[in-house]
């Protein structure tokens, strides 16, 4: 499946790569930008409601161990993980970015490779 991203999402995160300003977070660029080339970018009226994006609250099962992560995937400067926001720059936002809802990503993070379903996005 490939991800759905819509179009001011994808400008948001070229930027941030352009700029290299990210916070802090250490991202692999590689990984982000072949997810970007490998995406469907779709204007931003066009992006159904059940795709995450950015400002998508998002509930997440890790299929290996059935831990649920609930997040809301914002910009690197708003990340706050005690308020449950991670960075669209973090592994689990670069993996789910674009992803719809019930539909399953495998994903190199950095405890290794996880598979993850997303359960819901508002």
């Amino acid at each position: 499946m490939k991800p759905i991203i819509k179009k001011s999402d994808y400008q948001t995160i070229k930027n941030i790569i352009i700029s290299g300003n990210t916070n802090g977070f250490h991202i692999d660029l590689r990984q982000l930008q072949e997810e970007l080339a490998n995406c469907k970018i779709v204007e931003d009226n066009k992006v159904p409601k059940d795709v995450v994006k950015i400002g998508s609250e998002i509930e997440v099962q890790d299929m290996d161990n059935a831990h649920i992560i609930k997040a809301k995937i914002v910009l690197p400067n708003q990340s706050n993980l005690k308020e449950g926001k991670i960075s669209l720059l973090a592994p689990l936002a670069v993996a789910l970015i674009g992803v719809k809802k019930g539909k399953e990503v495998s994903w190199n993070m950095p405890a290794g490779i996880r598979r993850l379903k997303v359960l819901s996005v508002k």
